[in-house]
């Protein structure tokens, strides 16, 4: 009976260890994910950011109002073509 009980209370504790061991994996994995989309994201704005900065820039709105329609127009198409599609 005691061989019997031992063998049961050490297939027990391997059970317990393989369970604990996976949980920690598939959380562990969790994170990575978590961890690279915030990366991701944080990418994402920061080209974002920048180009938002290079259109303004180029867009020179300050100035707006003492160029033609037209100008403006081909200024914006300018813009557009030269840094608005950058991948």
């Amino acid at each position: 009976m005691f061989i019997k009980t031992y063998w049961l209370n050490k297939f027990k504790i391997q059970i317990f260890a393989i369970t604990v061991l996976i949980l920690t994996l598939i959380g562990t994995k969790q994170l990575i994910n978590i961890n690279q989309s915030k990366n991701l994201k944080n990418k994402e704005e920061a080209i974002l950011n920048e180009f938002t900065l290079v259109l303004s820039e180029c867009f020179d709105l300050q100035n707006k109002n003492k160029r033609p329609l037209n100008v403006s127009i081909e200024l914006i198409e300018y813009c557009l073509e030269e840094y608005g599609y950058k991948k």
